[in-house]
């Protein structure tokens, strides 16, 4: 219960942050306002994750069309129906499996997973907690992580033997 907790909170962080437009588009978040020196390709990466004074979020397409399914599929599905399921499941796949991975190379802050459990790691009065307390917030959130690719590569696997697929490229992307 408390890992699926965890999970619960990072997604009501993310619905959260967009419901109120704290979010930018990751196609067209702006430069950061401390980057004065925007000549660097490693600085022109960098995002500003404040708008109008407030903490935001970068969102990917995929993130804000998850996002949005999800909202509709809570206003319009009966509790634990499989569309409700559903939507949850592809806003995990699109949360902790990001079609922006390569910029979060330059900005780990670009996940919306990393800033929840940066801002997680807080403690209420100020300052980080002890490495002790992150720990526990941590865990929950990478087991979900891990469950997701598991769900993610199981399902990979059932289409393509459903496909009758057998042969595997040995340089191909097998989760394209």
């Amino acid at each position: 219960m408390k890992y699926s907790l965890e999970e619960l909170r990072l997604f009501s962080f993310v619905l959260r942050c967009f419901d109120s437009g704290q979010y930018y588009s990751a196609e067209d978040s702006p430069l950061s306002s401390d980057d004065e020196a925007a000549t660097s390709p490693s600085v022109e990466h960098r995002v500003s994750h404040i708008k109008n004074g407030a903490y935001c979020l970068t969102l990917t397409g995929a993130q804000i069309q998850a996002i949005t399914d999800l909202n509709v599929t809570l206003a319009n599905s009966p509790y634990n129906s499989k569309e409700l399921c559903d939507a949850i499941d592809h806003l995990a796949e699109t949360l902790y499996m990001p079609d922006n991975a390569a910029e979060m190379m330059e900005n780990d802050f670009i996940s919306p997973v990393v800033a929840a459990m940066c801002l997680r790691a807080l403690a209420p009065e100020g300052g980080f907690l002890r490495p002790k307390l992150i720990t526990v917030n941590a865990v929950p959130i990478e087991c979900g992580i891990r469950q997701c690719i598991f769900y993610v590569v199981m399902r990979c696997w059932r289409q393509r033997k459903a496909s009758g697929d057998k042969t595997l490229e040995v340089d191909g992307d097998w989760f394209g």
